[in-house]
């Protein structure tokens, strides 16, 4: 080995050991879940028949949010101190949705298991850690379902616009036999999604499906196809990824920004957000890294901070398996897998908002929405899976 070889080597490692992880702000999938909502003909729609109820954390779930939570803890270490919790260490919040809910509390007890000065109970290897929540309603940043005019306006463009109508044309024999077969009413992208959940959770729980229902639940097929369709078309324009997407990543960004400032308060080192696959779709392809696909349950996007010398730069990691090697370092249009905080402003400018909500949300002068409403809305009674 010649000796420049030998000094690139020193160079490179010595690089490495001088990145530090200074914060890490985590936005996850809820964990594996009983079916939400059966369709009328469902041999397995009885509420019953699922533990828990509609929609709930199963023990599959919490089983891979335990595991998720050893996973942060190991890859976190050095955030964590002496590995006890404390408020002044991780912010942990969640959609008003109980599945989320209870995958940050099944995530948190595996993060933070008590040392022995803060068990209350002998034996019992368990501490509460706060989880904060909005009601749904509300909630425009993770749920992202706060009612929004301007949304519902550009979505009713879309909608009216020769692709999304070329989904249904293209595909009407099967919607036919969909209707058909579930006794379900299908006219929005939304309840196609809604008809294939069922049947892909009850599948993946083994459970024998009717012979029709067999015969379109193939991977890779029309049924998937145009399910997973509906995801990315809440985020289709600038205006809507700044609406469904920005406000998300702008507190992401800024949250960041002030722990470089030192200006954090109080100065964590975690921010450890649950939701939904909407939500990991919205914040995806708004960076415009969103590939078709269902994200898993209990994937999450990674935003790391490091520092090195006097900088600061970002990483972004999608995991998206419970393995501890699953995961994937993505890579920002225009700057690649380390971006500085003021590349990032930049190159997401335009979908970075500027006011509040409510203000971003207000009509403009002359425009009307239509009476029809927007069929794809964020109604809180349907979505979020």
């Amino acid at each position: 080995m010649s000796v420049l070889t030998i000094i690139a080597l020193l160079t490179f490692f010595q690089s490495i050991r001088s990145q530090e992880l200074i914060f890490a702000n985590t936005v996850c999938r809820h964990g594996d879940r009983t079916i939400y909502r059966p369709y009328k003909t469902d041999p397995w729609g009885d509420v019953n028949f699922w533990p828990g109820g509609y929609g709930q954390l199963t023990n599959v779930g919490k089983r891979d949010c335990f595991e998720l939570g050893k996973f942060f803890r190991k890859r976190y270490r050095g955030l964590l101190g002496d590995g006890s919790y404390s408020a002044n260490k991780i912010y942990v919040e969640s959609t008003d949705s109980d599945r989320a809910i209870a995958s940050a509390l099944t995530t948190m007890a595996a993060l933070f298991p008590p040392k022995e000065d803060a068990k209350f109970i002998e034996d019992f290897d368990w501490q509460p850690v706060p989880v904060h929540t909005s009601p749904a309603g509300s909630d425009y940043l993770l749920a992202t379902q706060r009612s929004c005019d301007r949304f519902d306006l550009e979505m009713q463009q879309f909608l009216s616009e020769s692709y999304y109508k070329g989904l249904f044309k293209q595909h009407w024999k099967l919607i036919s036999y969909l209707e058909r077969n579930s006794g379900s009413k299908i006219n929005t992208l939304m309840d196609v999604m809604i008809l294939y959940d069922a049947l892909y959770v009850e599948q993946l729980k083994e459970l024998c499906l009717p012979k029709w229902a067999e015969k379109v639940m193939i991977s890779g097929g029309d049924f998937e196809y145009l399910a997973l369709s509906v995801y990315p078309i809440h985020t289709s324009t600038t205006e809507t990824k700044k609406i469904k997407g920005g406000y998300l990543l702008k507190s992401i960004f800024d949250r960041l920004t002030n722990k470089t400032k030192s200006t954090l308060s109080p100065d964590r080192s975690i921010h450890a957000s649950f939701a939904h696959d909407m939500t990991i779709v919205n914040v995806l392809n708004s960076l415009g890294l969103y590939e078709v696909h269902q994200p898993p349950y209990s994937s999450c996007l990674l935003f790391e901070l490091y520092k090195q010398n006097d900088s600061h730069f970002v990483q972004l990691f999608y995991k998206k398996s419970a393995e501890p090697n699953g995961i994937q370092e993505l890579e920002f249009p225009s700057c690649g897998s380390k971006c500085t905080l003021e590349d990032l402003y930049e190159i997401y400018g335009d979908i970075l908002p500027t006011q509040p909500f409510d203000q971003e949300c207000a009509l403009r002068y002359g425009e009307v929405l239509s009476p029809n409403g927007n069929p794809e809305s964020y109604d809180i009674r349907k979505v979020q899976f």
